[in-house]
């Protein structure tokens, strides 16, 4: 298996919806199999490059210092270049402060044993107002001891099921909200990411036996969704959206014992959670709420890059892109002018024999279309 001729450029990035989604699939189940940890995502994709590719192949010093055309492997340093520019195409997002993390963290734990030190006071307070026969001293020292060690026993019960409804591997903000991952976050039972057209959700299947699309009945409609397990009789994900969806744009598929589920969304805008019965939401205001051109229809995306082109082109001193297709008139005849890319004006007297330059002026019907 090679790559493509080898070259340090960035590969075109306007894939559409469908070839993001079709690539993500494969690599949610790698990371999901994974258990996370990128360090194993990176060994496993490194490892494929290298056994299966001609990533780390090296061309022969003899070839290169005689500029022979090489079409497998890459010239020393060139391979770390192109992975160094892959990274660098993509903006990086600032975390909050550690110190918030984890104030949001002791507050989600403190919350149960507030209420213990509360309850702890009113018993308290209820039994000084309260008139009881006297006890012995031995026996009150034995009675103080057994009720000392239920009130812990109940605190440490109260704070650990507390601790356990806290997401493994998720962090909060001061406020309690999950920190974006994906641009979505987690619930107890499947993950989810967004961009600001749809929602895929990634949830685990039963593994015994394991699942198949034909043991699922999996109902989306535009405000809810139902995924039901025939065989276990039992209903795997079930409520009602946040917001509606577009039922005939959403789809979902089994990947290495997963469910993915994609939805498209039917208002372009950013979901904090899937499912109203959701407990934990997202911080929305962390999202990364930059686009990428391919996001946009052909018009505008056409619209952007003769935005950025002309931008460039005014850094550098170069003519717009309206002045090299000749949408600029001279002043004295009213005929167009015709530029080269380089801004130089091309006269019309050196075209070649035979051939005519057309501009609004001379094209029949009317300017021609550009």
């Amino acid at each position: 298996m090679s790559l493509p001729t080898p070259t340090t450029s960035l590969a075109p990035n306007n894939l559409s919806t469908q070839q993001v989604q079709q690539l993500d699939a494969p690599l949610i189940a790698l990371t999901q199999r994974c258990n996370g940890d990128l360090r194993l995502v990176f060994h496993s994709f490194f490892s494929f490059l290298n056994r299966r590719t001609d990533f780390y192949a090296l061309h022969n010093q003899n070839d290169v210092d005689e500029g022979v055309k090489v079409s497998m492997g890459f010239k020393e340093g060139d391979a770390e270049k192109l992975l160094l520019a892959a990274y660098r195409q993509f903006p990086l997002r600032r975390m909050p402060p550690v110190s918030q993390l984890k104030q949001a963290d002791s507050k989600k734990v403190a919350v149960p044993a507030k209420k213990d030190s509360e309850t702890a006071t009113k018993t308290k307070k209820e039994s000084q107002s309260t008139t009881v026969s006297p006890t012995p001293p031995a026996e009150q020292k034995k009675t103080g001891t057994e009720t000392d060690a239920t009130k812990a026993e109940s605190k440490n019960e109260e704070t650990s099921e507390s601790a356990s409804k806290a997401i493994a591997g998720v962090r909060y903000t001061e406020d309690g909200f999950q920190i974006p991952v994906g641009n979505g976050g987690s619930t107890k039972d499947y993950k989810w990411t967004q961009t600001i057209q749809e929602i895929t959700i990634a949830m685990p299947l039963p593994s015994n036996p394991d699942t198949r699309a034909k043991d699922l009945s999996v109902q989306i409609k535009q405000s809810t969704i139902d995924v039901h397990h025939k065989l276990l009789d039992k209903s795997l994900l079930s409520g009602e959206f946040i917001d509606k969806i577009r039922v005939d744009e959403s789809t979902w598929s089994i990947e290495s014992n997963l469910i993915l589920i994609t939805l498209e969304k039917a208002d372009k805008r950013w979901w904090n959670r899937v499912l109203e019965e959701d407990t934990e939401s997202i911080a929305v205001s962390l999202v990364d709420k930059t686009h990428k051109i391919s996001d946009y229809d052909e018009a505008t995306q056409g619209m952007a890059r003769k935005i950025l082109f002309d931008q460039r082109q005014e850094r550098l001193g170069l003519p717009s892109s309206d002045e090299i297709m000749g949408n600029e008139v001279e002043e004295d005849t009213g005929l167009d002018v015709l530029r080269d890319c380089h801004g130089k004006k091309v006269d019309v007297g050196d075209l070649p024999a035979g051939v005519q330059f057309i501009d609004k002026h001379n094209f029949p019907g009317g300017a021609p279309k550009r």
